[in-house]
Formats: C-alpha cells, sequence, structure tokens
C-alpha cells in the first residue's frame, strides 16, 4: 500500500472499513488502541466473520473510489487467498500485467 492511500484513509474517522461495492476488505481496516479489547473478544469467541466484527464496532464504509486516484493499480487491494490470486499479483508485478 502507498503511503498516499494510507495517509487518506487515515484521514477517516475510525472505526473505518475501505469498500468496494458489496465487498468489505476487512483487512483494510482503521482501529484506535480503544478498540482492541473488542477484537480480543472477537478472537477470543472463536467467530470468524470479520463483518460481525465491523457490525459491533459500527466501522464505517470508505469506498475505494475515494481512494482509488492515488492508487489506479489498485494494489492496495491485493489479497491473495487462493492460488488464482497468487498466479494474478505473480503476473502483474512480472510483466506488469497479463
Amino acid at each position: 500500500m502507498s503511503n498516499k492511500v494510507l495517509k487518506a484513509f487515515s484521514n477517516y474517522f475510525p472505526p473505518a472499513v475501505v469498500t468496494e461495492g458489496k465487498r468489505v476488505h476487512s483487512l483494510f481496516t482503521l482501529l484506535l488502541k480503544e478498540h482492541l479489547t473488542a477484537v480480543e473478544e472477537f478472537l477470543k469467541s472463536g467467530s470468524h466473520k470479520v463483518m460481525e466484527l465491523h457490525r459491533k464496532l459500527g466501522s464505517i464504509h470508505v469506498d475505494f473510489k475515494r481512494l482509488e486516484p492515488l492508487d489506479y493499480t489498485r494494489k492496495s487491494l491485493l489479497n491473495i487467498n487462493r492460488r488464482e490470486e497468487l498466479y494474478e499479483a505473480v503476473c502483474r508485478r512480472a510483466y506488469k500485467g497479463c
């Protein structure tokens, strides 16, 4: 993630999470130290649905369109959960797009 994107996102009042349409990029989140207790409780509960944590915290949704002018390549949204996403990331880096 570029410094420009991070700085622009940090202008939003936490808790905040980046969204793109209906997709929530849960790892692209802004929290305060005061939120740590709620995060710890969430982790101890065994829940794996990060959207539940955002609902509990009352996270505001920041549409990536607001940040996209600072990251037109969308590298900030890179998420590797599946083999196809890994191939795409390697392809982007090696060939600047395939």
